[in-house]
């Protein structure tokens, strides 16, 4: 849960409040058609008449305006208000055929009740494209070959404007007079339906593909459920053993199962982003210009005024935190960055350093005692090998360090900075054990991988980590597979998005397996990438998959 409880109790109320009020219009909507129907009276009936397509309209009108200010993406967006205005159109025609020339076989009214499959052939497609949209920023366009399939729907929608002429949609027996009290199905037709049916489930489809997560068999399946009760009832309504108001049904099957995509998640929204904000650990103020804070984290500790306004200049040091800040529209967002790991880290390595420069004068004073100087000899060759195998990540470390210190991109370095520091500190922690016991717990491994993907965050990629089966795996395995992730996160730092990390034990065999989101030219990256064990990698457009066994048959 990303707020509190009480935040989402008051959103689920909203949402409860919601659809009731829409069932009880629907109702009333229904039950004024019935009304219109045994009614003796013209005025009122026209009356009511006007008062059922206002209800109509409106639930229509104001989903379709809550949607547009729930979306994030902009396209996404744009797609989903010209769904509305479909759903609009819709319900004039059918209003005005049915409700103002019910009773009227005119050319007019049957060209209205053609007008009808504009929205039901061109509302799935653009529900197709508002899926295609989902997880992708916002300067993503869809590829241009992807408005070709406006060709088949406009194809489709020529055919049955044009059914005067052949026929092929909708066939009269007794003659196009009476077109509306007797009519077969065409080939048209039943095109037409599978062209409405197949997109809108490749829509849901769709919907559900993205929604899942790395390694995870969580899968939204409720749009699916109402997708599957959609086709019943058209299948029914064709078969002529239901009957019902085809333009309100369908109507409120499309936003029941866009809403259903949204409130589940699989269409991200921006609602509920000032609890998120304030519960938040992330240390994050926003000011307006006169640096008085308007919004303040949960984890954001108190700054003054002055050190606020002089990180507009450049980062501000204070102690454990480095405060930074950005312009916004109307003001600043000050964020805050703990460096006290950083500054542990700096402190450690700076032991490190001493106790190597005194490593000649610490072996000739525990020459003296025999005992004391087999111990020292080996914690000695012990640090020796640590500072030998993790030499190329201190210079890294030292020198964006350095650059740090001279203002140098300061949060971007001093994140690397982390990494880096999180595998040297790891990596020396597993030679310890390692030098202790052939085996060493598989959990070990673990804390190393999820103490460096927890690092990665601070450079803006997405991390996730599981774990399948305990025990102990042999030392070199633990080293080869740390190593191979080290490799592959150093190569890949500048062009990393996401990262799902997968260890696996089974058998006495451990399985790496690596899926990396990536924003450029991942195989140059890796084309140093040392193999070692069962190595195969993968690339796709945006995704790479590492995959690493050691043990069975992978020596």
């Amino acid at each position: 849960m990303l707020y509190g409880g009480n935040c989402v109790i008051k959103k689920n109320k909203k949402l409860f409040a919601g659809i009731l009020l829409t069932a009880i219009l629907i109702i009333v909507a229904r039950a004024l058609r019935l009304m219109i129907n045994d009614m003796e009276s013209l005025a009122l009936a026209t009356l009511l008449i006007y008062l059922r397509g206002v209800i109509h309209l409106s639930l229509a009108l104001v989903w379709t305006v809550s949607v547009y200010q729930r979306i994030t993406n902009k396209q996404a967006r744009a797609f989903v208000l010209s769904v509305g205005v479909l759903m609009l159109v819709w319900i004039v025609a059918k209003t005005a055929k049915w409700e103002f020339f019910p009773n009227n076989t005119d050319t007019l009214v049957r060209y209205l009740w053609y007008a009808f499959y504009i929205p039901m052939l061109l509302i799935p497609l653009t529900g197709i494209f508002v899926a295609q949209y989902i997880r992708k920023p916002d300067g993503y366009r869809l590829p241009k070959w992807s408005y070709l399939f406006f060709i088949p729907a406009f194809l489709l929608l020529c055919g049955i404007f044009t059914n005067d002429l052949h026929n092929l949609m909708f066939a009269f027996p007794k003659g196009i007079e009476n077109f509306d009290s007797n009519y077969t199905y065409g080939i048209l037709y039943w095109i037409s339906m599978a062209w409405y049916i197949s997109l809108t489930l490749a829509f849901v489809i769709i919907l559900i593909y993205k929604s899942r997560l790395p390694g995870s068999k969580r899968v939204q399946t409720i749009p699916l459920i109402v997708a599957i009760a959609a086709v019943a009832f058209w299948v029914l309504y064709t078969a002529g053993l239901i009957d019902g108001d085809l333009t309100v049904i369908d109507c409120i099957i499309i936003v029941t199962l866009l809403e259903t995509a949204i409130q589940t998640g699989l269409i991200p929204t921006n609602t509920g982003h000032k609890e998120l904000f304030k519960s938040t650990t992330v240390p994050v103020i926003i000011v307006d210009e006169d640096y008085q804070a308007r919004y303040t984290s949960g984890g954001a500790l108190p700054v003054s005024e002055e050190a606020m306004r002089a990180s507009a200049e450049a980062p501000v040091s204070l102690g454990d935190t480095v405060l930074c800040s950005a312009p916004i529209t109307a003001g600043r967002v000050v964020w805050q960055n703990d460096v006290a790991e950083l500054n542990r880290q700096r402190e450690d390595l700076d032991d490190v350093r001493a106790r190597l420069a005194e490593e000649v004068d610490l072996i000739q004073a525990e020459n003296e005692i025999k005992e004391k100087q087999a111990k020292a000899d080996e914690q000695n060759s012990l640090y020796d090998k640590i500072a030998r195998e993790v030499k190329p990540q201190l210079d890294i470390l030292a020198s964006l360090l350095e650059k740090a210190e001279k203002g140098e991109n300061v949060k971007e370095n001093l994140s690397r900075a982390c990494v880096i520091g999180s595998y040297v500190k790891r990596r020396g922690n597993l030679l310890l054990l390692g030098n202790e016991n052939e085996n060493i717990p598989l959990r070990e491994l673990e804390n190393a991988l999820r103490e460096s993907g927890e690092n990665l965050r601070l450079l803006g990629a997405d991390i996730a980590l599981t774990v399948k089966g305990e025990g102990n795996i042999p030392f070199a395995y633990a080293i080869r597979v740390y190593d191979l992730y080290e490799q592959v996160v150093e190569s890949t730092m500048d062009i990393l998005s996401a990262m799902f990390i997968r260890l696996a034990l089974k058998n006495e065999k451990l399985v790496l397996s690596l899926q990396l989101g990536v924003n450029g030219n991942a195989e140059d990256a890796l084309a140093k990438l040392v193999a070692c064990g069962e190595l195969s990698i993968e690339f796709e457009e945006n995704d790479v998959y590492v995959d690493l066994v050691m043990g069975g048959d992978g020596k």
